[in-house]
């Protein structure tokens, strides 16, 4: 299965998870965003589809057929549509000078930064971390994330919780 057909049966299935009608209309607008080249051969996709015998309907509004419906569930269980949009996001930036100098410029140095922290944010990570010269980084993440915002006090009573049990 080619990467277009992947982000195809990726979509549709993130459309049917909330109960969306599949189509040009619900389709396209979500590709532009994900995964502009699904995008771009959406016809060519979704003709795919009906040669196949995984959907019937049109373009504008179709529905799979349960073996459609089968190999979609299928791929979405071994595939992220996340992972694939980040995988072809950073091929393409990694070529890219735009993206290099809009780093540069937004957040002080190029890492292929998406969205993220600037320089002055990362440089108070590494002291907070207290990362010497020669240390690497292998990952960072909120320890517990909350949903809501935590009662005030409670992440100070954590933080001392947490220096108490020498963690």
């Amino acid at each position: 299965m080619n990467n277009d057909t992947l982000g195809l049966f990726l979509l549709i299935d993130r459309l049917l998870q909330r109960d969306r009608p599949l189509g040009r209309g619900t389709i396209l607008p979500l590709a532009e965003i994900k995964l502009p080249e699904v995008a771009r051969n959406f016809d060519q996709l979704i003709d795919d589809l009906f040669l196949r015998q995984l959907a019937v309907g049109d373009a504008q509004a179709f529905r799979l057929t349960p073996l459609g419906l089968d190999l979609v569930q299928e791929t979405a269980a071994q595939h992220s549509l996340n992972a694939l949009f980040y995988n072809e996001y950073y091929q393409a930036v990694l070529h890219g000078l735009a993206h290099a100098a809009f780093c540069e410029r937004v957040y002080g140095k190029d890492l292929c930064q998406h969205g993220t922290a600037d320089m002055e944010q990362i440089q108070l990570l590494l002291d907070a971390l207290q990362v010497q010269a020669g240390m690497r980084v292998v990952e960072t993440a909120l320890r517990h994330p909350r949903p809501v915002p935590p009662k005030p006090g409670a992440l100070a009573h954590e933080a001392a919780g947490a220096a108490g049990a020498g963690t």
